[in-house]
């Protein structure tokens, strides 16, 4: 990359780190106190269909099937003797692996957030008026901020949506739908989903460049974007 491209890049990326805390400071000041006691007046229908849905941000749910699929497409790759087959499943192993490190890094990184700011839960501003900080964040009920299952499902559906740019739409429908949830069964404040998303975006952005430049699943066009390769590349 030109030194003009990685100032543009350094700018970009400083743009939107800027629009980001932005949205997160006005989020602090004007929404987050209305959304927790919006939230405990909703109808339980609602919120247990929600508590169903805000399952789709636990990353367990992806990483675990991932960590023993990963293996096993290595292996099978290094026993098939068809050509084509072994380039099927090298994409689909390199696809398998961003996707999990794209989850896991921001993962880890927003479980650290967590502990730095120490942020209560709403449940603990509507129960004691608690509305603050509290680092370190050592137990549940101090870890808001930032949403891990905001930074999971935005992480997911980044990830996915890089691989297969058609799907961009419905995952971003699903993941603000997921986003909303996490308000609704009371877990989390907007500022804190953004946080979530913010993180997502840290880590699965940088981390599509680190496999492009490795000629790994991603190609970077003449006109700077980056393109997923197809199995026949």
């Amino acid at each position: 990359m030109s030194s003009a491209a990685s100032r543009n890049a350094l700018k970009r990326w400083l743009q939107a780190g800027g629009a980001g805390l932005l949205l997160i400071l006005l989020s602090f000041a004007f929404l987050d106190r209305a959304s927790a006691y919006w939230a405990k007046g909703l109808d339980p229908a609602l919120v247990a269909w929600c508590r169903t849905l805000t399952e789709l941000g636990n990353s367990a749910w992806y990483l675990v099937p991932l960590a023993f699929a990963i293996p096993l497409i290595y292996q099978a790759q290094g026993r098939s003797s068809d050509p084509h087959r072994r380039n099927q499943l090298s994409w689909l192993f390199w696809a398998a692996l961003f996707i999990f490190v794209a989850i896991a890094a921001s993962g880890l990184l927003t479980d650290l957030l967590k502990v730095l700011f120490g942020r209560a839960r709403p449940a603990m501003l509507l129960r004691a008026g608690d509305f603050g900080w509290h680092p370190p964040g050592l137990t549940a009920k101090l870890q808001s901020f930032p949403s891990g299952h905001a930074t999971t499902v935005t992480a997911l559906a980044l990830a996915l949506g890089m691989l297969a740019p058609r799907l961009r739409g419905a995952l971003a429908a699903l993941t603000v739908l997921v986003l909303l949830s996490r308000i609704v069964v009371g877990e989390h404040y907007p500022s804190d989903l953004i946080a979530g998303v913010a993180v997502a975006c840290a880590t699965a952005f940088p981390l599509r460049a680190a496999f492009a430049r490795r000629g790994l699943i991603f190609r970077r066009a003449e006109a700077g974007d980056f393109l997923p390769q197809r199995l026949a590349d």
